[in-house]
C-alpha cells in the first residue's frame, strides 16, 4: 500500500497569513527528498512527496519565492506539486499513480471560432493525453497539472481567432461576336490570365456591350469555409441553373487560394418534345490577389430560339470582407 513521507517539518501554517517565504540554498547533486527536506525546514511549510518521488538535484537559488523554487525542482524530473490544507505535496503527475487524481485539475474551454476538433489536432501530441473535444458544445476539456492546464488553455485562446470573411461575386457573362478577342481568350476556350489587368478588360467590354453579365449573385463566406451560391434564369426557350461551390484560403502574403466547383444545367424547350438537358461542370484550384478576376469555365449555351449558340463565361471574382463594396 502506497504510504506518503514526510519530509521532515511538522511546523503547522497559517495559509495567507503572510507573503510568500523565498528560498535561499545550493544543491549539488542532492537527492531530491533531502533538497525537499531543506525546503521545508527553511520555510517552515510541509511538504509531502509520494514513494515514486526519486531522482538527483544541483540548483542555485538565491531569495527565490517558493512556488518557483518548487517549480524548478520538481519539472525536470517530470514531479508536479500542489497545495492542501496546510501543507504541500510533491509526486508524479501520471494516471498510475494512485494519487494521480490529487495532482490533476479539469478545465473546460468552450471555443468561439475554431472547432474543437480542429482545434486539439492543433495542439502538440505531447499533450494529446489532456485534452479531449466535445464537438456538442465546441469546447475542449483540458486536464493536467495547474501548469499543464494554464499552459494548454494560452494556447486554445491563441488560435481560436476570428477568421477572415471573404465575398465571392460570381457572374454569368455572355459574349458578343469579338468579345473572345478583346478579352484576351484563345479561341476554342484557351487559357485567359488571371489578374487585375483581366479584371479592367472585363469593365472594358461590358462598358462597351461586348459583353453581358446575365446573372450574379454574391457568396459569403470565411477563410477555410466552403460556400455555395446557385444562380437561375429562362430565356425563353431554356432554363438554365448555375452553381459555386467555393472554399477560399488566404495564404501568409495576402493571396486568395480557391478551390472551385462550377456546375451548369441547360434544360431546352422544345415544342412536342421532352426538354433537352445539357450538362456542364468544371473544377479548378487558383491563387489570386484580392479582388482579381477568375475564369473558372467556358460553355456556348443555346441561343433563343433561332439564334446561334451563346459564347459563356463563368467568372468570380474574390474580396477579402474589408474590401468587397
Amino acid at each position: 500500500m502506497a504510504v506518503l513521507v514526510v519530509a521532515l517539518t511538522l511546523v503547522a501554517c497559517s495559509w495567507g497569513a503572510a507573503a510568500e517565504p523565498v528560498v535561499t540554498n545550493v544543491f549539488e547533486d542532492e537527492d531530491i527528498r533531502n533538497v525537499l527536506h531543506y525546503i521545508s525546514a527553511q520555510t517552515g511549510y510541509n511538504i509531502l512527496t509520494e514513494p515514486s518521488v526519486q531522482g538527483r538535484v544541483s540548483l542555485l537559488l538565491k531569495e527565490v519565492p517558493l512556488h518557483s523554487a518548487l517549480d524548478m525542482i520538481t519539472e525536470p524530473l517530470g514531479y508536479a506539486w500542489v497545495t492542501r490544507d496546510g501543507y504541500y505535496m510533491v509526486g508524479l503527475p501520471g494516471a498510475k499513480n494512485p494519487a494521480y487524481a490529487s495532482f490533476v485539475t479539469t478545465e473546460v474551454v468552450k471555443l468561439g471560432y475554431l472547432k474543437a476538433d480542429a482545434a486539439v489536432k492543433l495542439l502538440a501530441d505531447s499533450f494529446a493525453p489532456n485534452v479531449k473535444a466535445n464537438a456538442a458544445a465546441n469546447s475542449v476539456v483540458i486536464t493536467g497539472t495547474a501548469a499543464i492546464v494554464e499552459r494548454i488553455r494560452q494556447m486554445l485562446i491563441s488560435i481560436d481567432t476570428v477568421p477572415s470573411g471573404i465575398a465571392v461575386d460570381a457572374m454569368v457573362v455572355q459574349l458578343a461576336a469579338g468579345a473572345d478577342k478583346l478579352l484576351g481568350l484563345v479561341s476554342g476556350g484557351g487559357s485567359w490570365s488571371v489578374g487585375s489587368t483581366s479584371s479592367d478588360l472585363l469593365s472594358r467590354a461590358i462598358s462597351s456591350g461586348a459583353a453581358a453579365v446575365r446573372t450574379a449573385a454574391r457568396l459569403l463566406t470565411v477563410d477555410g469555409e466552403a460556400g455555395e451560391v446557385g444562380m437561375t434564369w429562362d430565356s425563353g426557350t431554356s432554363t438554365t441553373a448555375v452553381s459555386f461551390v467555393v472554399t477560399p484560403r488566404l495564404s501568409c502574403e495576402g493571396n486568395i487560394i480557391m478551390k472551385v466547383a462550377a456546375d451548369v444545367t441547360e434544360s431546352a424547350r422544345v415544342a412536342g418534345a421532352s426538354p433537352a438537358t445539357n450538362r456542364h461542370r468544371a473544377s479548378t484550384t487558383v491563387v489570386v490577389g484580392d479582388g482579381d478576376t477568375v475564369l473558372v469555365g467556358r460553355f456556348m449555351l443555346d441561343g433563343d430560339g433561332a439564334g446561334p449558340d451563346v459564347d459563356t463565361l463563368l467568372i468570380l471574382v474574390p474580396r477579402t470582407l474589408q474590401e468587397a463594396g
